[in-house]
């Protein structure tokens, strides 16, 4: 990590402007990070090797727990941390020895198994998820079948009532014929009887 990463976590973690630059300095002097360019040379999206490193520098910075706590899990969900780490580390902030290397190397064994096994569970949630959609799925479709016997049966019974309908328009037209065939032969016989 650079002077210019360190002064800008401190920033992130709520740290006072004079106090970021005092303890820049003072990791500075404490070889604890390293001298990078000046301001034109500042790096984005600054990452540390563990969350362990990063509560131990917010600790020397002087940051309450309760807010490392909650600085630290926001640097992890943004990236700005490789690992989550295993709580025991006491060593320095930068460190190349094959100590820390073996340490990383753990991290990431333990950090494969946890998203292994979160993957798992992801994986159960998601098989639940689906048979649940599945079972909608059949009950939409039992409504489904059963609306549509519900509509053959209403589409029978209109089909019967139309042809009921029919006969009766076909007798009620039949009588009226036959009552006019009867109005027009007594109007005869009414004519016939005035003449």
């Amino acid at each position: 990590m650079n002077t210019d990463q360190a002064f800008d976590l401190l920033k992130d973690a709520g740290v006072s402007e004079s106090s970021s630059i005092q303890t820049v300095r003072r990791w500075l002097r404490e070889g604890k990070i390293k001298y990078e360019g000046g301001i034109g040379n500042r790096k984005t999206g600054y990452i540390m090797d563990d969350t362990d490193q990063a509560f131990e520098m917010l600790k020397d910075a002087g940051v309450t727990e309760s807010n490392s706590v909650q600085t630290v899990r926001r640097w992890l969900g943004e990236g700005k941390i490789k690992y989550a780490g295993n709580g025991k580390r006491n060593t320095g902030y930068i460190s190349d020895d094959t100590a820390s290397k073996l340490a990383i190397n753990d991290s990431i064994n333990q950090n494969k198994d946890e998203i292994i096994h979160r993957l798992k569970l992801k994986i159960q949630a998601q098989e639940k998820h689906i048979e649940g959609i599945e079972e909608l799925h059949e009950t939409a479709k039992r409504i489904l079948i059963q609306q549509r016997d519900m509509f053959k049966k209403e589409v029978a019974i209109l089909k019967n009532e139309k042809s009921e309908l029919q006969n009766e328009s076909k007798d009620l037209l039949k009588e009226n014929i036959e009552l006019r065939n009867e109005l027009i032969i007594l109007k005869e016989k009414i004519r016939n009887n005035y003449m």
